[in-house]
């Protein structure tokens, strides 16, 4: 996706498809700030936003999550 330089994008997903997206990303160069953060998303979460995203407050962002649910 076309992101502003400006972007800053977090991907927070199991580890395994975390790797394999970067797997497919690893010969793309990235036009945003882009931070991959393995977590299973099947248990408690919300804590990661706080560990990773403390600094958060000094910057506009956009928190987008897609749960599965079989």
């Amino acid at each position: 996706m076309p992101f502003p330089p400006q972007t800053y994008l977090y991907e927070l997903d199991l580890p395994e498809l975390i790797q394999y997206r970067e797997t497919i990303l690893q010969s793309k160069q990235a036009n945003c700030h882009r931070q991959a953060i393995a977590a299973d998303l099947t248990q408690p979460w919300s804590h990661l936003l706080a560990f990773f995203f403390g600094d958060c407050e000094q910057r506009r962002n956009i928190f987008i999550v897609t749960i599965s649910v079989e």
